[in-house]
């Protein structure tokens, strides 16, 4: 084995048994699952390409956890794991409170809507600040989020 390759060429003169033939054929057959295997692997932990996941509840309602942090490009996706309808809405003009929906310089405001039970909503974000966005329905019961983003 050189540079990583094994060689199952048969050498004209060599005449291999097949117990020697069978033993090539499994380091081949093994050597293409770890490739493979490796392939499949995720990426570093807190990389940019990896989601981080908010839960959406009802009782009290809120996005657990309420405060995250991220990188530049990395997305982050919400999960109505309640009962009610929830939403994700960073839209100043739908705020009750202005402090509940803040975005960065230069940032797009995002909404998800109304998201039914088992919903998901994500957003990939691409300016570094923070953000303060909320729940439609439950944001004078306290249902406020805040995303920092960093480069």
């Amino acid at each position: 084995m050189a540079n990583g390759v094994i060689d199952l060429s048969i050498r004209p003169r060599e005449r291999l048994s097949t117990g020697r033939v069978v033993l090539r054929v499994i380091l081949a057959i093994a050597a293409l699952l770890a490739v493979v295997g490796l392939a499949m692997l995720p990426g570093p932990a807190g990389a940019a390409t990896q989601s981080v996941l908010i839960r959406m509840a009802d009782t009290p309602a809120v996005y657990e956890p309420a405060k995250v942090t991220v990188k530049v490009g990395q997305g982050v996706e919400w999960v109505n794991t309640g009962k009610n309808v929830h939403s994700v809405t960073l839209v100043p003009d739908d705020a009750q409170n202005p402090r509940d929906a803040a975005e960065p310089k230069g940032a797009a405001t995002f909404d998800s809507g109304f998201m039914a039970p088992g919903s998901k909503f994500s957003y990939t974000f691409s300016v570094p600040g923070t953000y303060h966005y909320f729940c439609v329905p439950h944001e004078k019961a306290g249902m406020v989020g805040v995303v920092v983003v960093k480069k």
